[in-house]
């Protein structure tokens, strides 16, 4: 078993039982993997010219090195030839279909086009917020194949020779403070980010702090630049955090649960860290919460 010991305090290394658990996990540290400039897509359902659909479990667009990638999440106690293998194959062929790429082409400008945050990070990496033409000569090109697991594994490394995709293979450890689960980990990967995207000025604004999350990745750290990356952006932003905030206002400012789908209540924020909030306002359950074991996050809003 693997520890990390800080300041007294045992980090123990998190083995998990189900895939979707872990995947979570993994997306929500997107931004540390591929870098800011870098634009994270839900599951989309690809098919082959034989009409057989497979699932990844993300795709990456990265604007600034006009690069994208296709992302699995695997456990390592999973069959390499029965199991990954056989996914990864079926990947391949569906992205050599052209109407497959037309239609991950249409769904990408789409999403960039009405997220404000996405199309924030395109404009920052590319100077230009005409997306369709750039982003058909990105999907024009071969992806990078990019499998991320929980523990090495000899065997993927060995078959990976095999695959007819550009692949590489990130290990991705969770490590766990004692006693608190998920709920304060700390984590150690690989980064492919390209570079630090510039941050736009804007009068009065302070960015999110750094969060732990960043302290054990193998290679350099990232500056865990603002999120909102266009003036524009910014402003909208900072005008919907005044008013009112929400939830999701929340999450998008904390690097650990921007990533994680369905955030999108206290509520749904409460369970998803296991923060217990019977007979309480989730808000104010999870505000006590936060203050005790995250005092590096944004502070939870009053209302």
């Amino acid at each position: 078993m693997e520890i990390i010991l800080k300041d007294g305090v045992k980090f123990i290394q998190h083995n998990f039982d189900r895939e979707s658990e872990f995947e979570i996990v993994v997306l929500q540290q997107a931004k540390h993997i591929f870098g800011n400039g870098a634009i994270l897509f839900d599951k989309q359902k690809i098919k082959t010219e034989t009409n057989i659909g497979t699932i990844p479990d993300a795709f990456v667009v990265c604007p600034a090195s006009r690069r994208w990638y296709v992302v699995e999440v695997e456990l390592a106690s999973h069959s390499v030839y029965s199991h990954i293998i056989p996914q990864i194959t079926k990947f391949k062929s569906a992205l050599d279909n052209n109407a497959t790429r037309k239609a991950l082409l249409k769904y990408f400008d789409r999403e960039i086009e009405r997220d404000l945050h996405k199309l924030a990070v395109w404009a920052n990496a590319t100077g230009d917020r005409n997306v369709h033409r750039l982003l058909s000569e990105i999907i024009d090109s071969e992806p990078e194949l990019l499998i991320i697991i929980d523990a090495h594994s000899p065997e993927l490394e060995a078959a990976s020779g095999s695959i007819k995709f550009s692949t590489k293979i990130n290990v991705f450890k969770t490590y766990c403070r004692e006693g608190f689960g998920l709920g304060d980990s700390i984590y150690q990967f690989q980064t492919s980010a390209v570079r630090k995207v510039k941050r736009a000025s804007v009068p009065n604004y302070t960015a999110p702090p750094t969060t732990p999350s960043m302290l054990a990745e193998e290679h350099s750290p990232i500056t865990n630049t603002n999120t909102f990356q266009t003036e524009n952006s910014e402003l909208v932003s900072r005008k919907t955090v005044s008013r009112s905030p929400s939830a999701n206002d929340w999450v998008r400012l904390v690097a650990e649960l921007s990533a994680v789908h369905g955030l999108n209540t206290w509520k749904s924020v409460c369970d998803y860290l296991n923060v217990k909030h019977v007979g309480d306002s989730a808000r104010r359950a999870l505000k006590r919460w936060a203050e005790k074991n995250k005092p590096s996050w944004p502070p939870v809003p009053d209302k």
